[in-house]
């Protein structure tokens, strides 16, 4: 009967220790954001994106080329 006890506490020991690794990694990764507001850019708020402003967020101008006929 003990020994029932005794896996049965080291199981969840591991689950609880699993589950704070869990969390530990989650934050980390995402940046440490835990208790503190999250800033989703830089620009003001009410403030409409220009168009060098998206073209910037999406790396770049990517505007489809006119194919050559050759």
């Amino acid at each position: 009967m003990k020994r029932n006890i005794v896996v049965f506490l080291i199981i969840i020991i591991l689950f609880i220790v699993l589950t704070l690794v869990g969390f530990l990694i989650y934050y980390v990764q995402n940046g440490y954001s835990f208790g503190r507001p999250s800033s989703v850019s830089d620009e003001e708020e009410g403030e409409e994106p220009t168009e060098e402003s998206m073209r910037a967020a999406r790396g770049g101008d990517r505007s489809p080329r006119p194919l050559r006929h050759e």
